[in-house]
């Protein structure tokens, strides 16, 4: 068995290693300082093709595997943690519409994920359970008709465009494994019937309270 890099991967690994020392790394520390996010360091990340690295060739990506991946967000990291797990956030969002999504959210929304141009996350956190994902006690509940109703409450999200997920089965039967997630789209809480949001308990935060409505 072999663990050297391949002379594709130690390219592709000396590539961003030299973008991120050049552009990164010189600007690492004030950023911190003034807790302001890159928008168009990000985007530079884009254009130099990281965020296609696993994704396949039709969809605009380089057709490469997770462990390439991996070594750019590794040489990001190195200049910069804030810009490198961002990077790896906004791919695996990517990744999870490429998976998961129908052909009409991955032909709106890859294009400029794959391309750096649009910052994703996936993030999920509720007042009695926090980021696990297992304890969600917001339910969605199947209507007929192609419509569900939503009931919960979410904490902390900082982002007024938002997608949120929803357990579709027991409490007790997710935790064992059985049971699933969907993820519905509501692009302004506000908009929708039902749903509306308050100001949370940081100084910036915003929290998500849905109460039972009904979308499509």
């Amino acid at each position: 068995m072999h663990f050297e890099l391949s002379p594709e991967q130690a390219e592709l690994q000396e590539t961003i290693t030299d973008f991120a020392q050049a552009e990164i790394a010189p600007v690492a520390e004030e950023l911190d300082r003034k807790g302001e996010f890159p928008v168009e360091l990000f985007r530079r990340v884009g254009e130099m093709g990281v965020m296609s690295i696993p994704f396949p060739e039709e969809r605009g990506g380089m057709g490469l595997g997770v462990f390439e991946a991996t070594l750019a967000i590794e040489a990001l990291a190195r200049a910069d943690q804030s810009i490198a797990v961002s990077t790896m956030v906004s791919m695996a969002t990517g990744l999870t519409v490429e998976r998961f999504g129908s052909d009409t959210q991955k032909q709106q929304w890859l294009p400029e994920i794959v391309s750096g141009q649009k910052i994703c996350s996936i993030a999920g956190t509720e007042p009695g359970a926090g980021s696990d994902t297992g304890g969600f006690t917001t339910r969605a509940t199947q209507l007929g008709n192609g419509q569900w109703s939503l009931s919960g409450e979410g904490i902390h999200h900082q982002r007024r465009n938002a997608h949120f997920a929803f357990h579709t089965g027991p409490r007790d039967q997710f935790a064992q494994g059985g049971g699933t997630q969907e993820v519905f789209s509501v692009p302004d809480p506000e908009q929708r019937a039902g749903l509306h949001t308050r100001q949370g308990l940081q100084q910036d935060g915003l929290a998500q309270f849905g109460h039972p409505a009904a979308l499509p």
